[in-house]
């Protein structure tokens, strides 16, 4: 792994959308298998405020981690959803170059950790079908299949893999 893969999180916001988008767009792999255009900085904007039903903005955390002053990694979260014992993982995407460094694993891992510290008993999160670098991510990260499910992006129909980790067991009240 490499030492000391990142040095601090923040929050993307307009101050740092432009990390975010460049980060984004240093994966190719990843949007050549889940829309049929080229990534925009409007889309990635979208990303900060974009919501499942329901949901209120307070709720949602799109983050970046940074190694200096380079954003490494991006990650969005709703905590709360879709149900309260749930947080539900929208996005995480790591710069390609940081790839097969054990960064990725690393974050996920802290995360995974922190969730659970924050009594949350799952974490659940969608992964489209065509990324299979992506799901084989989430299953060794110990993620397994709930169900299946589609989504159209540009006119066209994608499966998603709905897939989710149980964190503890649920409380009854």
């Amino acid at each position: 792994m490499e030492k000391d893969s990142f040095t601090n999180v923040r929050k993307i916001d307009e101050n740092n959308i432009e990390d975010a988008f460049k980060l984004m767009q240093s994966n190719t792999y990843f949007y050549s298998r889940t829309q049929s255009h080229i990534l925009t900085l409007d889309e990635c904007r979208e990303d900060i405020t974009a919501l499942p039903p329901k949901v209120d903005l307070e709720q949602k955390f799109f983050m970046g981690f940074y190694k200096g002053d380079d954003m490494i990694a991006v990650l969005d979260y709703v905590e709360g959803y879709p149900n309260e014992n749930v947080l539900y993982l929208g996005f995480f995407m790591l710069h390609m170059d940081k790839h097969e460094k054990g960064i990725g694993r690393q974050i996920i891992n802290t995360f995974i950790k922190t969730t659970k510290n924050n009594n949350f008993a799952e974490i659940k999160l969608a992964c489209y079908e065509t990324n299979e670098i992506g799901y084989l991510f989430w299953s060794k990260m110990g993620f397994s299949v709930e169900k299946m499910s589609k989504k159209v992006v540009d006119g066209r129909k994608y499966n998603l893999v709905e897939m989710h980790i149980t964190l503890k067991s649920k409380i009854n009240p």
